[in-house]
């Protein structure tokens, strides 16, 4: 597949990135045989053939009613520990380092609207600063729109079953909005005294400004 991909691509005169998925955490005792095996069968048939690697993270617990502490815990834990499990995975298997594509985050949480709620709009704000802190190659939020399912839903805008307009903004959006608006071309170093309440995220503007999320 990934050769006749980059030759076709090679036909039109264009370039083309090829991912291969991964799983993202240890195998649980629960998984399945196809699951508990699935990296080492990646790496073991396709050596070093892709150009990038994929997961996907929901993050909290399943189809938990998570509470907010909790919810935004995981952005910072869980984040680093994907990357740290990934690259040990990739040189025990002997293969070429390659990016690690999110395609797709989110937070399973349910019960409590968390997922149409302020407090996912927090954790997003976090995944992006634990990403690019973590040197992730890119991450993509799922999903722009989906369905209200009374609160329970991973959509950035409303489709309109929920009571408000269609495609109204829900407060992820403007979390994530903001947080591009602000942060700049490269992150650099913060430290945080005094609280472990506060989370930053520090960088610098190629045109020499300096800014803080907070």
């Amino acid at each position: 597949f990934a050769d006749s991909m980059r030759k076709a691509a090679s036909q039109i005169g264009s370039t083309i990135y090829i991912g291969a998925q991964l799983l993202a955490e240890a195998p649980a005792n629960w998984w399945n045989n196809t699951d508990r095996f699935w990296n080492e069968g990646v790496f073991q048939q396709t050596a070093n053939i892709p150009d990038y690697y994929i997961i996907h993270s929901y993050y909290t617990p399943y189809n938990t009613n998570s509470n907010a502490a909790d919810i935004l815990e995981t952005a910072t834990s869980v984040t680093p520990n994907m990357m740290t499990f990934l690259q040990q995975a990739m040189t025990t298997a002997g293969v070429t380092k390659k990016p690690i594509a999110m395609t797709e985050y989110n937070i399973f949480s349910t019960g409590s609207k968390q997922q149409a709620s302020f407090i996912n709009g927090m954790h997003a704000t976090i995944v992006l600063g634990e990403i690019i802190k973590n040197k992730y190659g890119m991450a993509a939020r799922w999903d722009l729109a989906n369905g209200w399912n009374e609160g329970n839903d991973h959509g950035m805008f409303s489709q309109g079953d929920d009571g408000t307009a269609k495609w109204t903004p829900r407060s992820t959006y403007y979390y994530m909005y903001y947080f591009q608006k602000w942060f700049g071309d490269h992150m650099i170093e913060s430290t945080v005294s005094g609280s472990d309440g506060v989370l930053a995220y520090a960088s610098t503007f190629t045109s020499g400004e300096v800014s803080m999320v907070l």
